[in-house]
């Protein structure tokens, strides 16, 4: 049951990301499709009504996960990669929403492929500790 409530919930992203970005009404229709199959497959495993299934899902919209923004630095002979921005060509890490069902390594990776089609490897994960301030 777990691996069909992951495919549930990746189409259910699919189709919230496809109508969200999508202009052309056939795409749109066939996302809105994408939503109402997933609500039939775990109405099907649940054993639960559609149109209760239906209900329990709360229209979002955008991109659907909780907007985890996942960026990478990438340095090879000290230099590093950095990718032009579609929306206002500045230079940027390359990184991006992170997708549901993924971890951040998978998204890091899956990002710097997509962005700059390098392949890497291995990425550590970290964050940005904030500075210790001694007491006044």
């Amino acid at each position: 049951m777990n691996k069909w409530l992951e495919w549930v919930k990746q189409l259910q992203a699919i189709s919230q990301a496809g109508q969200a970005y999508s202009k052309d009404k056939f795409d749109l229709e066939r996302f809105y499709d994408v939503a109402h199959i997933s609500h039939q497959m775990l109405s099907s495993l649940s054993n639960t009504p559609l149109e209760k299934i239906e209900n329990l899902f709360v229209h979002e919209s955008g991109y659907p996960t909780p907007k985890v923004d996942l960026r990478a630095g990438v340095i090879r002979n000290n230099k590093i990669l950095l990718v032009r921005e579609r929306e206002d060509g500045c230079w940027t890490l390359p990184g991006g929403w992170a997708d549901v069902c993924e971890t951040p390594s998978q998204g890091v990776l899956r990002e710097v492929l997509e962005e700059s089609g390098f392949v890497v490897s291995s990425p550590r994960i970290g964050c940005n500790k904030r500075p210790r301030y001694a007491p006044l």
